[in-house]
């Protein structure tokens, strides 16, 4: 009988555990979502202006302010500062189940404004220099910011209509 009394007791701990966990990473996500979108450039009102924002993985979705419908280049944004978001927080708790690995490889989707983008960029490496866990982050462009073109951001050469990635 004594068994079941501490099986029951592990069993609930455990599960409040796991609650607090879920509670604390969701939260931590949505506040880092905030910062992210607070630090783009003012072309979408509710970014500035955020106080909430959740997310649905079944339903691959992601709110602002219960808003889910933007601006084709503000859903990028979102779209990647969640992505963003989950990498910090993983760097954040160690209980997550998350590879400390980011790729972005479409930032200057749906007619990103170069100067949004090299925003976005200097954001990523921003709060990429304030974590203290090792991690990866890749992002793809076109519209490279000239700020961050050296050595210890920048692999391999850059491509254009001269210079083509595939050379045959």
């Amino acid at each position: 009988m004594q068994s079941r009394v501490w099986l029951r007791r592990l069993i609930s701990e455990r599960d409040q555990r796991v609650r607090h966990r879920k509670t604390e990473a969701v939260n931590t996500i949505a506040s880092l979502v905030i910062e992210i979108l607070k630090r783009d450039l003012p072309r979408e009102t509710r970014f500035q202006s955020a106080e909430s924002v959740s997310f649905d993985f079944g339903r691959n979705q992601v709110a602002v302010e219960g808003r889910t419908n933007f601006a084709a280049s503000s859903m990028v944004l979102l779209k990647n500062g969640f992505h963003l978001a989950l990498l910090l927080a993983s760097l954040e708790h160690e209980y997550f189940r998350y590879p400390r690995l980011a790729l972005f490889d479409n930032v200057e989707d749906k007619g990103m404004e170069v100067a949004r983008s090299h925003n976005f960029q200097s954001v990523v490496v921003e709060l990429s220099e304030q974590a203290s866990v090792d991690h990866q982050i890749i992002l793809t462009t076109s519209m490279m910011n000239p700020t961050l073109e050296d050595d210890s951001y920048v692999i391999g050469p850059a491509y254009d209509h001269q210079r083509k990635s595939l050379d045959i």
